[in-house]
């Protein structure tokens, strides 16, 4: 069995391990986890639920060439026509000449290719395409 210790005040980690002394210093408490070790590098700590859950993703980088290849050209195009009429299109597309990667989870990326689904440039459906 693997067990977190923790500190019943805040809720904070302490640390993890398949032993538990009997008595645990004052302010410290354990529960139990389970037979398998945790995956740090998937599971985080909740300090409300004393418990792992995942880790939840705030960033998904990829580079420059990755994001445009996720556009068929058709779609690339659309934008970078569309970017001559428009400014606000036009200085995203200027921000991504600049840029060497782009952050697929980040709030302005998805509101911007939301946007382009919205006006039509995407297909119905692609912006989920595009962000995954």
């Amino acid at each position: 069995m693997w067990y977190a210790i923790y500190k019943i005040d805040t809720g904070e980690l302490c640390s993890i391990g398949s032993v538990v002394a009997d008595v645990l210093p004052v302010g410290m408490a354990s529960v139990d986890l389970g037979a398998d070790k945790p995956d740090l590098e998937a599971l985080e700590w909740n300090v409300q639920s004393k418990s792992f859950s995942p880790k939840v993703v705030t960033e998904k980088i990829i580079t420059r060439e990755e994001f445009i290849d996720r556009f068929t050209n058709e779609e690339f195009e659309n934008i970078l026509e569309l970017s001559i009429s428009n400014k606000s299109i036009a200085g995203l597309v200027k921000k991504l000449d600049y840029k060497g990667s782009v952050n697929l989870a980040s709030e302005k990326t998805i509101a911007g290719i939301n946007a382009l689904e919205a006006a039509g440039i995407l297909a119905v459906g692609r912006a989920a395409v595009v962000l995954a």
